[in-house]
This record gives C-alpha cells, structure tokens and sequence, in this order.
C-alpha cells in the first residue's frame, strides 16, 4: 500500500472542523461539520427507533446513563454511508459532548480500502501493507470484527495519531498471517516511550495493550511483519465511543465471508453495548430475492447476539437509491420492498428498527436533497450536510428530545 494521501493540511482541516463542531454541540447548535455547506439546510426531522415492546431504547438510555463512571460503546456495522465515518463521525462528537470523550474507539489504523475514512484520527503514513475487505474477499477469511483487515506478509507499518486528548487504553488486534508456514510473526506497537512487542506463531491471536495519555500531536506506530492487522482501539475508562464498522458496497449477506471464531472473538473483545446495522441500500439493486436479503440480515443479528448477548440492537433500514433511465432519477422499484423486509426482520427479531428514508423525507429520487446540497450528484450518496442531519436525527432518537 502506498503512503496514505493525507496531506499536513488536510489533517489541520480535519482537526479544526472537529473541534468545532465538538463545541457546537456543546451549546446545542446545529451547522455543518464542512465549511462548503455551512449554508445548507438543516432542519432535521423526528424520526424514531421503532421499539414495540418499548425494550431497546429504554435499554440504550440505561447504558449512556453510566457513561461518567464506565465506557459506554455503540458500534455500527454497514456499508459506504459507514464508511466514510460521516453520520458516525458527527454523531460521535455529539454524543460525547453529552456523555464525556470515550475516546475514537475502535478503527483500522490505515486505510485498508478506498472511501474508508476516520473523521477523528489521522492517517500520517503507511507502507507495506495490503487491505482486504468482506466484499471483495474471495472466500472465507478471517476479517475481526470489522469486516476488514491489513496485511503485512514481509513488514508492513502504520502510523497514525488521534484527534483527541485523553488517558487511553489502547488495544492492537493481530493475527499471525495464514501464510506464515513455520515462521514466527512479529508485531510491535510504540507510542512515545512505550513500547509493546509479541511474537506469534502461525494462526496464533494476539492483542497488545498499552496505556498512554494521548495528544492529537503525538503519533502511534505499528509495525507488523507476517502479521494481518485487524484494528486498533483507543478509549478512556469511561464516556462513550462510536465505533464506524463500514465496508464501502457492502451487503449483509457480505458478513458470511468474515470467519466467525475470529468475529466471535473480537467482538466479544470490544463487547459493544449496543448495535446499530445499517444496510439495505445496496441490496435495494440486483436481482437476489429481497427475502434473501432479509435472511442475511437475520443471520447477522443472531450472529452478532451469540457474540454481544446483552446488547440491545438497531437496524437502520436502507436510504433512498434512485435509477436513472431517459435521463431522469426516478424512484428503484426495490427499495420500498427492502425497506419493508429489513422492518420486518428488526421487528422480528427484537431490534429497535430506525427508518433511515423518514429522515431523507420518504421514498423519493433525492432530487430535492441534491438541491439542498444534502446529497451529492450521484443520488446516493450524502453530503456532511446530509450526514449531519442524520447523525443529529439519530442522537434525538437515541437521546431524547
């Protein structure tokens, strides 16, 4: 892998824009986390979770309410919209604003893939390191809890710093790389003056940890050699985390390519207090029966459940994903099927389920969004504007009014 493309004033950007809207929240204001949209609008609807037997919100509250004396974590899994750490982003600042700065929590500590993005951590340099991700492995592989890992099959290294200050607990999840054969796999994690350092065999599971009091100026170093990286987390003893699981095109029935003893593992590693699955978009295209989709979507839940039993679950059904044809965006005959079916599924299985089209204003070809500047030409995908309405509609429905 080439070095990571950010430049020294991207990453200021990125540091500033953070920080401010950090305080925004702070007071209660709403704009964009982008200075290009500042102008947008933003008034944000009221949708919420979907909650029949008034179980899982009730459940989130509790957990958040514990968040000044204990890490409170919610991770999402999804896809593009995941990705690129928008919503997730900016729903993170909020809600650490509310609850204390748990940290950035757990992420990939290089690009493993394009549209992967970390609004709160920046990504200073990488070398000798290949990504692969669940829609583009060819078989089953093991993938952590992310759906993505980074190899190193000679010597790879990352380097990265977190856009928070803060004393952290910092986790490094391996694996000696499957095709280590009889040689011995080392990883080493260096943070200042300390130093972590183990050597696996081949297969072998590692974590490294280390303790640190973190500054956005201050850069972690991981060198890995015959290893396969799957993430890092980086978290206080208490407030909340938002983790951003997402694989760009992603699909739930993607999930069946992660090995599953080592998702188990690394899931129950991290031990989420709540899940929020956000897919359906991409499965509103193709021509797989839609009640398939909802099956995998079912399997990911109950999957998920044997990893993180006492996490109440969330799934964010599919955003608008118009089709062009002469010329035009009009509304894929899909999407409303899907949307049903991943209503249907959540329910079934006792999810809270959040209607990710009521806040985009239902079904509709996302013209008006575009116009906004809410959405960009593409017709899919959001702008931070967009993201921002989202992650400000998924804080009142999680939170309250």
């Amino acid at each position: 892998m080439k070095e990571a493309g950010r430049t020294r004033a991207m990453n200021a950007r990125r540091a500033t824009w953070t920080c401010v809207l950090t305080a925004l929240a702070m007071l209660g204001l709403v704009v964009s986390a982008d200075p290009t949209h500042v102008g947008a609008q933003t008034t944000t609807p009221a949708p919420t979770i979907e909650d029949p037997l008034s179980i899982v919100v009730p459940r989130i509250r509790a957990a958040l309410a514990q968040s000044r004396d204990h890490l409170v974590r919610l991770s999402f899994w999804g896809a593009s919209h995941t990705s690129s750490d928008q919503y997730t982003g900016m729903l993170r600042a909020r809600l650490q604003a509310r609850y204390g700065d748990g940290g950035p929590g757990a992420f990939m500590p290089a690009p493993p893939a394009n549209f992967y993005e970390r609004r709160d951590v920046s990504f200073v340099a990488t070398t000798g390191l290949s990504g692969i991700e669940a829609v583009s492995a060819s078989r089953v592989s093991p993938l952590g809890a992310m759906g993505m890992a980074l190899d190193a099959r000679t010597n790879g290294m990352a380097r990265f710093s977190v856009l928070h200050e803060l004393r952290a607990h910092v986790r490094v999840f391996a694996r000696a790389h499957p095709l280590t054969g009889d040689q011995t796999a080392r990883i080493t994690v260096r943070y200042g003056r300390t130093q972590v350092e183990r050597e696996m065999a081949s297969n072998a599971d590692a974590i490294l940890e280390l303790d640190a009091d973190v500054v956005p100026s201050e850069s972690f170093e991981v060198r890995a050699s015959r290893t396969r990286l799957f993430g890092v987390s980086v978290e206080a003893r208490q407030g909340v985390v938002v983790d951003s699981f997402g694989v760009s095109g992603a699909r739930a029935e993607h999930a069946d390519r992660w090995e599953d003893t080592n998702f188990q593992s690394m899931v129950r590693a991290l031990a989420p207090d709540v899940v929020f699955l956000s897919y359906g978009t991409n499965e509103s295209s193709g021509t797989r029966p839609v009640a398939e989709h909802a099956r995998s979507l079912e399997a990911l839940i109950d999957r998920l459940r044997r990893a993180a039993p006492s996490a109440p679950c969330v799934v964010l059904g599919p955003s608008n994903y118009p089709i062009q044809r002469g010329g035009e965006w009009v509304v894929r005959p899909r999407s409303a099927e899907v949307r049903s079916a991943f209503r249907a599924a959540a329910i079934g299985r006792g999810c809270g389920y959040f209607d990710l089209m009521s806040v985009q204003g239902g079904e509709s070809n996302l013209e008006s969004w575009v116009t906004e500047g809410l959405a960009l030409g593409d017709h899919v995908h959001m702008t931070d504007a967009g993201h921002e309405r989202l992650a400000a509609a998924l804080e009142r429905a999680i939170v309250g009014p």
